[in-house]
């Protein structure tokens, strides 16, 4: 657990990552595997309405998701330190309170 503003930076900045990694992972996989679906000029169906009806947006016109793109920003690591402090202290509570309740901390 994150001790310190700097840990939590870590912390917060190497989960960005991995989640932009992952969708990139994704992705390419997606394109390799099924390049038509991908380069399609217009969302597919029936993927389009299966988002439509299940997630109440149009992907054809809007998202849901997030690329967690920010990463590739000059600066992105140090813009998220505010976040970081906030989540520090947050995190903190979180352990004092499993380790008054006799729960091991989450690693």
């Amino acid at each position: 657990m994150p001790q310190s503003v700097e840990q939590a930076l870590d912390w917060l900045y190497g989960s960005e990552m991995l989640s932009f990694a992952n969708n990139l992972e994704i992705a390419r996989l997606m394109w390799l595997k099924h390049r038509a679906l991908v380069e399609a000029e217009e969302f597919p169906q029936p993927y389009r309405g299966v988002i439509q009806k299940n997630g109440g947006y149009d992907p054809q016109i809007e998202t849901n998701l997030s690329l967690h793109d920010g990463v590739l920003e000059p600066g992105f690591r140090e813009s998220l330190r505010p976040r970081a402090a906030s989540w520090r202290g947050v995190i903190a509570e979180q352990q004092k309170s499993r380790t008054e309740r006799g729960t091991p901390p989450k690693v």
